[in-house]
């Protein structure tokens, strides 16, 4: 059976250690040689002993380099002999041999006190090889371009230790990724540390390293690689700058090496194999299904926008400056090898990238390592990081898969806290009373300079505010991040994209059919208040008007435009987006809970004060547009009557091999099988 590539560094790493044991063995019965032979022969002159020894050690480290076997068998048995001729001897040996025998580095000391002393030195040809690696492999990781895989790694941990960075190696259960569930998928990525560990420990806090096995790193490679690359090149329209990125990092600049066109295969392999030129291929997920499902997978898991680029370094080169991202990384090392450095975070867990910085101005590296093919890094948001591949080496090749942009408390609060003063407002009166008189003249100056009371009074509101949301007696969600969220989302991964995702499948449910959800990670519910609509029903009359009084204007410049207005409300209508719908989506009074767990205010009201509930999904996303336009995506889903709610809270809390009877769902019959043929008709349960 044909070895794998991991399979062969490991066999030529055994054979490396064996032929240093071996020549340390031999190194060692030789300095007992010659500590005897200068100790037995009394009857000879120093100067033919020191020849002999001169003899000797010629003799010895032309075996030694030669490798001959037959050779070296045949000196270790003459120095048995030797040793059994002078038992006594051996034992009354003096001192500096046996320093000898014991630590080389010592004897090679005492060949420098001979040479400054001007006597012959006969251990020189051998103290060079004693460590077991000749002089090429001595150069340093950088220089050196044979150096055997596991001296590579063993500077790399050495390295890695010294920085007190965080390393585990892969627990060699899993073989690749485990796509049964988010969590599960998520675990297998960082395993051996455990889900729970690795959000105490290290998400958003500090870096972690994964080392792997050849099992993971099959997995990796199937990621993505050149000859995939080319294949995309060649099938599909590749575009620089939207697609591609070429750059390269050259004496402390940034060079942008884009064409203006359609990038083809020749281009791409000039810039990379001539130029040393970087390549950053962006969102590869809209190509590659393995990255489709692992990208959808954790998005579930996150609950936000999952993205990934990939990158392809020549050896010897560097992309990208040094810089910090606003997302929390992942970086799995797919090809070659990866020399990364680490550096302090200038603003902990920034809402923006950076600019390239300067190198003089990000000071030494926290952390500097290499990583190997099938090694896992992260490190959040805020890290300033750069990245080399090292010369001599094949090119490297590793994908990020980023997460958590814009994802924060205040990114929370931002629409939220409007939505927030105008619930309380309409229920305290302190919010409700007016500013101190001349407030408005005096608005440039710092607050409290000239109107402590009315500082003092607007911080017994925020602190009023701080209690409604501690009592959960205003909502707490804006709705808009929700929308967003499931608007620009990967669609489930599913093997024949040639089918509709949504379609229905089978016959229509009846009450004794069972049903379970497909997709249940994939989907969202959204209430919406009767005050809501009213407000949304005033907005729509005064759009209306105003769309009325357009056409008009329209009518009177050119006749066609009436044609264009009933193409566009047809695609409209094609769409399938009812206008009432599609207003109270966007409405501002929304209520959001996701996964099926409400989040619902406690004051009071309860299910049958709601008027609408939306069903969100994303199964008619195209993952063609993932990441690439955060505003293109649509909404898309269902709107049921409030009553609703409690049964599809039940269908999404369901597992994915989980099934209920529709007559069991806890409406009335005509109401249970209305809920499960619209269900149905949208694709998103199936019947059992």
């Amino acid at each position: 059976m044909k070895l794998s590539h991991v399979q062969l560094k490991r066999q030529k790493r055994r054979e490396n250690r064996k032929k240093s044991r071996e020549k340390k063995k031999l190194w060692n019965q030789m300095n007992e040689s010659l500590a005897l032979t200068c100790k037995t022969s009394t009857d000879t002159s120093s100067k033919k002993c020191l020849k002999e020894d001169n003899k000797l050690a010629k003799k010895t480290s032309e075996i030694l380099l030669s490798g001959d076997k037959n050779e070296r068998d045949m000196m270790e048995q003459k120095a048995k002999k030797k040793e059994t001729k002078l038992p006594k001897l051996t034992q009354t040996s003096s001192p500096e041999a046996s320093e000898a025998i014991k630590s080389p580095q010592k004897a090679k000391k005492k060949a420098k006190r001979l040479k400054e002393e001007g006597k012959p030195l006969a251990e020189k040809s051998i103290h060079a090889d004693s460590t077991g690696l000749s002089s090429p492999e001595k150069r340093s990781l950088d220089q050196s371009k044979e150096q055997p895989a596991s001296a590579k790694r063993l500077k790399t941990k050495k390295l890695v230790e010294k920085r007190e960075l965080n390393v585990v190696s892969g627990s060699g259960t899993t073989a690749g990724f485990d796509l049964s569930s988010p969590q599960n998928l998520f675990e297998s990525i960082i395993s051996p540390v455990s889900y729970e560990q690795f959000f105490d420990e290290y998400w958003e806090k500090k870096p972690l390293i994964k080392r792997n096995d050849a099992a993971v790193l099959e997995a990796y490679k199937a990621l993505f690689s050149r000859d995939v690359l080319k294949k995309l090149l060649k099938k599909h329209d590749i575009q620089y700058i939207r697609d591609v990125n070429v750059c390269r990092y050259v004496n402390g600049k940034r060079e942008s090496l884009n064409g203006t066109e359609r990038a083809t295969c020749k281009q791409i392999d000039k810039l990379f194999d001539q130029s040393k030129a970087t390549l950053q291929f962006h969102q590869p997920q809209r190509f590659q299904d393995k990255l489709w499902q692992l990208c959808s997978l954790l998005e579930c898991l996150f609950g936000c926008l999952v993205g990934a680029n990939v990158y392809m370094t020549p050896p010897g080169s560097q992309g990208l400056a040094p810089h910090y991202d606003d997302v929390e990384v992942f970086i799995l090392q797919l090809e070659g090898r990866k020399h990364w450095r680490l550096y302090t975070p200038p603003v902990d867990l920034p809402r923006d990238y950076s600019r390239d910085l300067e190198q003089d101005s990000i000071g030494q590296p926290t952390h500097a390592f290499v990583l190997e093919a099938g090694d896992m890094l992260y490190f959040p948001r805020g890290t300033v990081h750069q990245a080399d591949t090292p010369a001599g080496s094949q090119h490297s090749t590793h994908v990020t898969i980023s997460t958590y942009q814009q994802n924060s408390y205040g990114d929370l609060l931002t629409p939220t806290l409007p939505m927030l003063v105008q619930t309380v407002m309409d229920r305290d009166v302190e919010f409700r009373k007016g500013l101190p008189v001349g407030t408005l003249s005096t608005v440039g100056i710092p607050m409290g300079q000239d109107s402590p009371d009315m500082k003092s009074h607007l911080q017994k509101l925020l602190v009023s505010l701080a209690d409604q949301v501690a009592s959960s007696s205003a909502p707490l969600l804006a709705p808009e991040l929700l929308q967003d969220f499931m608007s620009n989302r990967l669609p489930p991964y599913y093997k024949d994209t040639s089918e509709t995702l949504a379609s229905p499948k089978g016959s229509p449910p009846n009450l004794n059919s069972f049903v379970k959800m497909r997709f249940p990670g994939y989907m969202a519910l959204c209430l919406q208040t009767p005050e809501t609509e009213e407000e949304t029903d005033d907005e729509e009359d005064e759009n209306g008007t105003d769309d009325d009084a357009e056409g008009d204007e329209d009518d009177d410049d050119d006749d066609d435009s009436d044609e264009e207005e009933d193409e566009d409300d047809s695609e409209k209508d094609d769409d399938g987006e009812d206008d009432d719908e599609e207003e109270g989506e966007k409405a501002d009074g929304e209520k959001c809970c996701t996964q099926g767990t409400c989040c619902t205010s406690s004051t009071g009201s309860d299910v049958s004060d709601l008027e609408w509930v939306y069903l969100y999904h994303c199964l008619h996303n195209r993952r063609e547009e993932h990441m690439m336009d955060s505003n293109s995506g649509q909404l898309h889903g269902l709107k049921f009557p409030a009553k609703f709610l409690p049964v599809l809270q039940k269908l999404l809390k369901m597992g994915r091999d989980d099934s209920v009877q529709v007559k069991d769902l806890g409406l009335e019959s005509e109401d249970k099988v209305q809920v499960a043929t619209y269900l149905w008709a949208e694709g998103l349960i199936e019947i059992c």
